[in-house]
């Protein structure tokens, strides 16, 4: 664990996502979840030895299964975005017949059979302060790469942690955004606005205003093609072609790039459904 601004702690040693906390007089506000049983044990006992007060709270920046899968085993009470709750409802309990989540984390890992989802105990539609002594942590609604999309913004610390708005040499996860919202969101995080920040990102930890940048890059080209599949039309094998010219942006991860092309497939595919006029 280490502690990016004082109070602040991000952990990058699980699979799934970047995992986050803000230690307050209060307790401990969380945010993500690991999804792994051993992980989970893991966080927790490195929790209870950052100190804090007693109380716990954990964030979801998102629906996605590699920060939701874990949820139900940390023992605390639960905030998501409004518009989880119904897509968090709706998910069947086998875990084959989960959506493909355009290769989660959690694919890679055998032990998942039967998943018990919960509903979070607090849910808002545009923003909520968590005012826990020692310091407020905004949330605000960012639906860009996600439709419950979150943002936790930590004003007196300049840290805020964004989820998967920015993904760093690997493809952005499709199914569930907005591509004109998401642009949006990266414009702001570029702004004034956070000048000075410290930005996390839920992938790679701290990032850099130029990896933000980059992010818009690739998204911009990524809408240029959407645009044309819509005013045109198109059928799955002209999605899988700008799949494959969309992988001009991660040939310096070679390893990867069987899983990058199929999330961009998944991806595009599900986008252009959702989003067909």
């Amino acid at each position: 664990m280490k502690e990016i601004a004082k109070d602040i702690f991000i952990e990058n040693s699980y699979a799934g996502v970047i995992l986050g906390v803000v230690r307050t007089a209060h307790g401990l506000i969380m945010i993500d979840a690991p999804f792994r049983l051993d992980d989970i044990k893991a966080w927790k006992t490195a929790l209870d030895g950052i100190g804090g007060g007693p109380e716990r709270v954990l964030v979801n920046l998102d629906t996605h299964l590699d920060r939701t899968l874990g949820v139900k085993h940390m023992d605390s009470m639960v905030i998501t975005h409004q518009k989880a709750v119904s897509m968090i409802k709706s998910r069947p309990n086998a875990a084959k017949a989960q959506e493909m989540e355009a290769l989660a984390m959690y694919e890679s890992y055998d032990g998942f059979s039967n998943i018990r989802w919960l509903p979070p105990e607090i849910n808002f539609q545009q923003n909520l302060m968590l005012e826990w002594g020692s310091h407020h942590v905004l949330l605000e609604h960012h639906a860009g790469s996600n439709a419950a999309g979150i943002w936790a913004i930590i004003p007196d610390q300049k840290v805020i942690f964004v989820g998967d708005s920015v993904l760093v040499a690997q493809p952005p996860f499709l199914a569930f955004s907005d591509l004109t919202a998401w642009l949006e969101d990266l414009k702001l995080l570029t702004s004034a606005k956070y000048k000075n920040y410290q930005i996390v990102s839920g992938r790679d930890g701290v990032i850099t205003i130029e990896d933000v940048r980059e992010m818009a890059k690739q998204l911009r080209s990524i809408q240029r093609y959407v645009n044309q599949v819509h005013e045109k039309g198109a059928d799955t094998e002209t999605l899988l072609t700008i799949a494959g010219k969309l992988m001009k942006f991660y040939e310096n991860q070679p390893q990867n790039q069987e899983i990058y092309l199929n999330r961009l497939r998944w991806g595009l595919t599900s986008y252009c459904e959702l989003h067909k006029e």
